[in-house]
């Protein structure tokens, strides 16, 4: 059963028909700022905050084992000339199962560097070799101070004085040793006389003088 009603204009207008009758504009304004809009239902939406960084790990102190330093050294010596590898610096915990052995460096152009040896411990009782470096420290990498020229060449004279002396002192003690040499020459012995004595010599000079009397 449908029902009529009055549009106002004086027509009747049956209820059936007014849902497939055209909007007019301004009823279609009405009807689409009733609906919720797909942008409005996404804001409406809680927004998850983004994930933060990974905590970082900080450096501490720590106590390496006997293992542990022995496996450090043993492959430092692999990779490193002999005798560049010196006393232990310090070491460190760099992550939660990652130990860092520093050693002090004995080559002469790094100074201040560091032999480096990165060694798991996911098993305390077998450590194992991660990563094996040779690294500059803070004072590596800064130049040296700086220092004029005149006092630079002052310690350059006074160094060039210094190897003169040695230089004089050593010729003093060749030339003791060449007068020692010259007093063993002026002893004179008897061609047959080897052994220094000069008792011996007085025989001979006597059957000398014996075979010139006979003749």
């Amino acid at each position: 059963m449908t029902s009529t009603h009055d549009s106002g204009d004086g027509l009747a207008v049956d209820d059936s028909q007014l849902d497939t009758m055209p909007l007019l504009p301004e009823q279609k304004a009405d009807a689409d700022a009733a609906e919720p809009q797909p942008e409005q239902a996404e804001a409406a939406e809680p927004e998850t905050a983004p994930a933060g960084p990974a905590a970082v790990f900080e450096p501490v102190a720590a106590t390496p084992t006997l293992q542990q330093l022995q496996l450090s050294q043993q492959a430092l010596d692999e990779i490193a000339p002999a005798g560049a590898v010196g006393e232990v610096h310090d070491a460190l915990q760099i992550g939660e199962q990652v130990v860092a052995i520093r050693y002090a460096s004995n080559l002469d152009a790094y100074p201040d560097w560091l032999w480096t040896a990165s060694l798991a411990t996911v098993d305390p009782e077998n450590p194992t070799v991660l990563e094996l470096a040779l690294l500059p420290t803070e004072p590596s990498l800064l130049a040296p101070a700086w220092v004029p020229w005149a006092d630079r060449l002052a310690d350059y004279l006074a160094s060039q004085e210094a190897d003169e002396a040695d230089d004089d002192s050593d010729d003093d003690d060749s030339d003791e040793h060449d007068d020692h040499d010259d007093f063993d020459d002026d002893e004179h012995f008897a061609p047959d006389d080897h052994d220094g004595d000069d008792s011996d010599d007085d025989d001979t000079d006597e059957a000398d003088e014996w075979e010139d009397d006979d003749s």
